[in-house]
């Protein structure tokens, strides 16, 4: 499909200090839709929003989840078309099908491929299922690009040539790396 634009989310955050009220999680709210053209005017929008209209003093309080439930949503979002010069158009539906890493090889807009190998707990050990320091030390004296954490806890081997794509696939093979790839 082609992106013809982006529903804007504003107010997430799971951060909250234990015991302390002042302080809590909160999901997100969207709140419309913007054509692609005007992502940066949004976004700065909201970022200038939230410092001019932000707790300032109380750095628990200096999130936007705060000064959205501090303001009034809708003050905010008046706030925000106005800074952007638009209107927020209705949020368009959405939905999930799938919240985890995709494993194996994905290639990159620019021609360089990326390797997501599934890292139990996150953790880069060498256990009985794989030897995940050795073989990522390995690929590391061979692979110039770089390494990346997922929010899962998986690991991308990223900004790899097309021509090194065999040697990192026989030394994942060889360290037993993509054991538990599903």
């Amino acid at each position: 499909g082609v992106l013809v634009g982006y529903n804007v989310s504003i107010g997430g955050g799971m951060g909250a200090t234990h015991g302390d009220a002042e302080t809590y999680p909160r999901v997100a709210n969207v709140v419309g839709f913007i054509a692609r053209e005007q992502l940066l005017a949004v976004a700065t929008a909201v970022v200038t929003t939230q410092r001019d209209f932000g707790n300032r003093e109380l750095r628990k309080r200096a999130r936007f989840k705060y000064t959205i439930d501090d303001h009034g949503l809708d003050v905010i979002v008046s706030e925000i078309e106005r800074r952007a010069g638009l209107s927020l158009q209705p949020a368009r539906a959405f939905g999930f099908d799938h919240n985890g890493d995709r494993y194996g090889w994905v290639e990159g807009e620019d021609g360089r491929w990326h390797l997501t190998l599934s890292l139990p707990a996150g953790r880069i050990a060498d256990t009985e299922t794989g030897a995940h320091l050795s073989g990522l030390r390995e690929i590391a004296r061979v692979h110039a690009g770089e390494f990346r954490m997922t929010p899962n806890q998986n690991l991308v081997i990223a900004g790899v040539p097309a021509a090194r794509r065999g040697q990192i696939d026989a030394l994942v093979a060889q360290y037993g790396l993509d054991a538990g790839n599903a």
